[in-house]
């Protein structure tokens, strides 16, 4: 289960941790307190269904998650040279078909 602090979150939404905290305490993010040295934690699930209702914060939500994929594929990519080896081949092909056609349409 993925688990955010209140700093986490703040980041993620692109607000004040103050104001994480404050939604926490006044119960419009389910948050636990695990700890008084850690704080507010929010599971991945509490955040997406916060989320969901607030049209804002829904899409800082999306472009944080679109960032966090692509960092991950990239690391996993970077981690197997044999995978990276072969997407790029692939991109290759595709960029060289697609300026095949543009210059048959031009023809």
């Amino acid at each position: 289960m993925i688990m955010y602090n209140a700093r986490q979150v703040s980041v993620i939404l692109d607000v004040d941790v103050q104001t994480v905290r404050k939604w926490a305490r006044e119960k419009k993010l389910k948050a636990t307190i695990r700890s008084k040295k850690e704080g507010y934690v929010i599971t991945r699930l509490d955040l997406e269904e916060f989320v969901s209702s607030n049209p804002t914060y829904y899409q800082r939500f999306k472009k944080w998650t679109m960032f966090e994929f692509m960092t991950r594929a990239n690391n996993y990519l970077l981690s197997h040279p044999e995978l990276l080896a072969q997407q790029i081949e692939k991109t290759k092909a595709i960029v060289n078909e697609r300026a095949a056609q543009r210059i048959e349409e031009e023809l």
